[in-house]
């Protein structure tokens, strides 16, 4: 006698049946052990590293950072920093080396000695909170790579808060 091979309706509407709450137990149970990660980070617990560690930081004066691009500049390491626009709570602010309050726009760092990065200069940005000002995007290139450069100087692109570029040539850093 020869078995049928094919199951049956039923058997197959149990079988799905089976497979979608199998399926939703498991998206529940790990669910919950996502959640449970998340909620044991706590403010002042060190955070999780691996192959990797803390060398130095800069608070770039209390100002997001979005695209940090790092350029060799002679014999040192600078980075531009683009920023986000303010917040309504902070749409300025200060400027801890000219003691002015600017709109967030994009820092300039030394990063030639990693664990004592040195803040050089903020440019300020378009006025805007969030992503309608700043200057959060960056690209540097010496002036010898472009066609009409000057091979001496250093060129600052970057976006003036989503409204247009601009292209700069800020101070060189060994001049500061």
């Amino acid at each position: 006698m020869r078995r049928n091979r094919f199951r049956s309706k039923s058997q197959a509407c149990i079988g799905t049946c089976v497979a979608v709450i199998v399926g939703a137990i498991l998206v529940a149970i790990l669910g919950a052990i996502v959640t449970t990660s998340a909620a044991e980070q706590k403010i002042g617990v060190p955070p999780e590293a691996m192959n990797m560690r803390l060398v130095g930081y800069n608070d770039l004066q209390g100002r997001s950072a979005y695209q940090p691009t790092i350029h060799h500049q002679g014999d040192r390491y600078i980075a531009y920093i683009g920023h986000h626009g303010g917040t309504p709570e902070a749409p300025k602010p200060l400027n801890s080396l000219t003691g002015q309050p600017e709109f967030n726009g994009t820092s300039i760092v030394d990063v030639t000695d990693p664990a004592h990065p040195q803040y050089l200069a903020h440019i300020p940005g378009t006025p805007g909170n969030y992503e309608d000002g700043g200057a959060q995007m960056t690209r540097v290139c010496d002036g010898r790579t472009l066609p009409k450069g000057d091979p001496n100087k250093t060129y600052l692109l970057r976006v003036f808060g989503g409204k247009s570029h601009q292209i700069t040539s800020p101070i060189p850093p060994n001049r500061r």
